[in-house]
């Protein structure tokens, strides 16, 4: 991606405010902040918008030139996809992927800018422990999707000392997310990031929080194996619904088994993303 703009809009009383940010080569470029105040008509804001995006693209730009400096670290070849870390030196990120398609990025140096993902996968893990702070100060939680490993070090590490979960399960249905974090080729760019025991193939920590990594389908770990078990927080991170091996656990039979894993006022939280997503309302 060599240019990417973000587009909010928010409302300041009675008026609407709009925000624009433009990256070029993962640096931030412009920004425009424009308040309505009923002077400047809507439209107006929009063709600023266009002319500087005009400004920005670059026509002489080639194919090959978009992948330059782009950097496979690592491979692994799992039991259902192939998985790799990529360096994208001009966007300063590190990609985690599973058969070509992202399933999270970080930044390759945290000083920079970057395009990577990285306020949401720490979201996740945050925002269950701060709703039940009160109520369960050392919760026990459940993971879905290993991914980057951003999110179970954001659960690990919890929302301060005094709220970080007594355990962590983690449901991975590929074991070779593990393989790849552990990588030498990977490691110098996850550590930053991530426990070190996790990228260096250490037995995890004996003293809360806990953590045990469990490797299979979820829906047959959590109808099987772990039938017995219910957690305060469940956070489910699997890939887009698209994904064949994800699309299952969007459905209303796994919502309503993760509702009986659920711990009365317990938490879950869903990450979906929206791009692509349609809309289709009942006739």
């Amino acid at each position: 991606l060599m240019t990417a703009y973000e587009i909010s809009v928010g409302r300041v009383g009675s008026e609407l405010c709009f925000r624009v940010s433009f990256t070029k080569r993962g640096r931030l470029e412009h920004e425009m902040n424009e308040l309505s105040q009923g002077q400047r008509p809507h439209h107006e804001f929009a063709t600023l918008f266009e002319e500087k995006l005009d400004e920005m693209e670059d026509a002489s730009l080639t194919v090959e030139s978009r992948f330059e400096g782009r950097e496979l670290l690592a491979v692994a070849a799992g039991k259902e996809v192939f998985v790799s870390v990529e360096r994208d030196s001009l966007a300063n990120t590190i990609y985690v992927k599973s058969n070509g398609k992202v399933e999270g990025s970080l930044p390759a140096d945290p000083e920079r800018p970057s395009l990577a993902d990285l306020p949401t996968q720490i979201l996740l893990g945050e925002l269950p422990l701060q709703i039940l702070a009160d109520r369960s100060p050392r919760p026990s939680a459940l993971l879905i999707g290993l991914g980057s490993g951003v999110t179970l070090s954001s659960l690990l590490e919890g929302a301060g000392p005094t709220a970080r979960p007594r355990s962590d399960d983690v449901i991975e249905i590929e074991r070779g997310f593990l393989d790849l974090l552990q990588t030498e080729a990977a490691r110098p760019y996850l550590e930053a990031y991530l426990p070190q025991w996790l990228t260096r193939g250490e037995a995890p920590p004996a003293d809360p929080p806990t953590c045990q990594l469990h490797f299979g389908d979820a829906r047959r770990l959590l109808t099987v194996e772990m039938r017995d078990r219910q957690w305060d927080i469940i956070v489910s991170q699997p890939s887009e619904p698209w994904i064949p091996g994800a699309a299952p656990l969007f459905t209303v039979e796994f919502f309503e088994l993760l509702r009986e894993r659920l711990r009365p006022e317990g938490v879950l939280v869903q990450w979906l993303q929206l791009l692509s997503l349609i809309h289709i309302s009942e006739p």
